[in-house]
């Protein structure tokens, strides 16, 4: 039992020391901040903001298939009648390198 504690104690001591680790600034730079401020490389192709509509029932760079419904407000993939099925797809290849940890 008095093992358990002072590694416990070590630990804690050791997390002071200054030094933040990933999660920690992540925290830190996002925390009070907007739900809607940007917060990174930003692709328009790759993403759905309001006004959904381009032309039509076409979104620019979106695939829309089945019973898939948009409007200026909403995306709806299916309306709430069983047997329906909808779907949106990307059609930009993303060429964005991602770090792999």
């Amino acid at each position: 039992m008095w093992w358990v504690s002072l590694v416990i104690g070590v630990v804690a001591a050791d997390s002071s020391s200054g030094s933040l680790t990933g999660a920690e600034s992540s925290v830190q730079s996002i925390e009070g901040s907007s739900v809607h401020e940007f917060r990174g490389y930003y692709k328009r192709e790759h993403s759905l903001i309001r006004p959904y509509q381009g032309a039509g029932m076409e979104i620019p760079f979106w695939n829309i298939q089945g019973n898939s419904v948009v409007t200026n407000e909403l995306i709806r993939l299916t309306s709430d009648i069983q047997s329906q099925s909808g779907a949106i797809w990307n059609v930009q290849v993303n060429t964005t390198a991602l770090p792999l940890p």
